[in-house]
């Protein structure tokens, strides 16, 4: 019922608006944007769009600091917390709430934001993405609780899926996982061979996802005219042609390009491996996966990312794409590092474990966790009420917040 209520405000997504350069976002209901609210920029969830106004309505998704403010002002949230703290990486938390806020000028939306439930696949590999987040619970500031749940669609295709084939931030995203995925296969590669170099190609890639790309690039994009050549059958013939067209390329690979470059494709970008991990799938099972810990001893394919190049030949990734064929080539010149005392500078700038340490991570303030995932008594939590200080749990007992954490404290 909540859920239904949550998103009567939906109206078809077939309503669109084109937000101009540079942000070059297509707007649809359900769509996930970040957007100025006040002095702050605040992701959201379009629920109406008004085209003849260039106006939207937008349902908030706060930070827990910005949660905690409300709060205050009704009940109190001390000693808990309702989410694990966030890391210095995206995707970052927020929360899911009852605030609406309507009659939004499309010129406020700064860009896209990518929302995934917690316990979503996507969440596994866009670690370090930008504008990437992750939900586990909502605040119903109407009714002084928080419940932890699926509330939301990510994309307009999910919450439209018998209307909406395909859809604006889902393209975008799907594309640059494609990417993400084609990168990391020609990374993880045994060749022997001494150029230390690999190619591919990424096809049927938008002219807005090669915008979302370069869009903040430290690396100057360049446009030049290259020769294009393909050949076809027709009939009792064999037609070769030949035809100019752009070409808009790019390079990273100093120091001060890594952070762009993890943004886009994640904290593992420019790391590859030298082995490989047997993963058999069984006859009646639709997916299985296996995984290795990278070893002090191995040897991996690392692009370095550094102002000095020890190689005659610069080591960094190109990126090459062609507009009018919607063509992105990638060539991917890295370096062979053996053993740990190589390579682990290299993880170590990544952010990667188990190499990468974070001291800030301490904290002298204990809070305790009223996660969706935290067992209290062999149950897990399904709603707080800050009002009251009652805590509801899976098998539908109604506890004090109190003795909720003398349970926990029980179990540690």
């Amino acid at each position: 019922m909540e859920m239904a209520d949550h998103h009567q405000r939906h109206q078809s997504p077939i309503v669109s608006l084109l937000c101009p350069p540079p942000i070059n976002v297509v707007v649809c209901s359900n769509t996930f944007v970040k957007f100025r609210h006040g002095a702050q920029e605040v992701v959201g969830l379009v629920l109406q769009v008004d085209a003849v106004r260039e106006m939207v309505s937008m349902r908030l998704f706060l930070t827990w600091e910005a949660v905690k403010e409300r709060i205050a002002l009704i009940g109190n949230v001390n000693n808990i917390s309702l989410w694990p703290k966030d890391g210095r990486y995206p995707p970052f938390y927020i929360c899911d709430t009852d605030l609406v806020v309507d009659d939004i000028p499309t010129s406020s939306i700064v860009g896209l934001a990518f929302v995934f439930y917690d316990t979503s696949p996507n969440i596994r590999v866009v670690n370090g993405m930008r504008n990437t987040y992750r939900v586990t619970s909502c605040t119903w500031f109407a009714r002084n609780l928080i419940t932890h749940g699926i509330t939301f669609s990510s994309f307009p295709t999910e919450r439209f899926p018998n209307v909406v084939m395909s859809s604006f931030p889902s393209m975008i995203f799907t594309q640059l996982l494609s990417i993400k995925r084609r990168l990391q296969q020609i990374l993880n590669t045994r060749s022997l061979s001494g150029k230390n170099s690999s190619s591919a190609q990424v096809e049927n890639i938008d002219n807005y996802t090669w915008m979302y790309i370069i869009r903040d690039s430290p690396a100057e994009v360049e446009n030049s005219l290259v020769v294009s050549r393909a050949g076809d059958v027709v009939m009792d013939e064999f037609i070769q042609r030949s035809w100019r067209e752009q070409q808009l390329s790019f390079w990273v690979g100093d120091e001060n390009h890594l952070g762009y470059a993890q943004s886009l494709f994640g904290l593992n970008f420019g790391v590859g491996v030298r082995f490989t991990v047997s993963c058999r799938l069984k006859r009646n099972e639709p997916y299985a996966e296996a995984s290795r810990t990278i070893d002090a001893s191995d040897t991996l394919n690392i692009v370095p990312f550094e102002n000095t190049s020890r190689e005659l030949v610069r080591r960094g990734v190109f990126f090459k794409y062609k507009p009018a064929s919607k063509v992105l080539s990638i060539i991917v010149r890295y370096r062979r590092l053996i053993g740990a005392i190589n390579f682990s500078q290299h993880l170590e700038a990544r952010g990667m474990a188990p190499f990468a340490r974070n001291d800030d991570d301490a904290s002298d303030v204990i809070d305790y966790p009223f996660h969706y995932n935290v067992l209290v008594d062999g149950c897990n939590i399904e709603q707080y009420n800050f009002g009251t200080n009652l805590v509801r749990l899976s098998d539908s007992r109604v506890l004090s917040k109190d003795d909720v954490i003398s349970l926990i404290e029980r179990d540690l």
